[in-house]
């Protein structure tokens, strides 16, 4: 599976945690705000072979992951 297929997927998948509770109250003291945890999970290995080096896999995180995840 392509990087931008899991990233997709994981895009449905929070999407669709989001309607898991309807109605449910945030409980939050100012100034929290309420949140989300999520964990993805990535195997390393190439289709060719080999694995994904640390290097790689700090570009992926940097130029592909981080910005689908807005701090605001």
């Amino acid at each position: 599976m392509s990087y931008r297929r899991l990233i997709e997927a994981a895009v449905v998948a929070v999407s669709l945690g989001a309607c898991a509770q309807p109605g449910a109250p945030a409980v939050c003291t100012a100034p929290l705000k309420p949140a989300r945890e999520i964990d993805l999970y990535f195997g390393r290995d190439k289709q060719g072979g080999g694995e994904v080096s640390e290097a790689e896999w700090a570009s992926f995180l940097t130029d592909t992951v981080t910005p689908r995840f807005p701090t605001d």
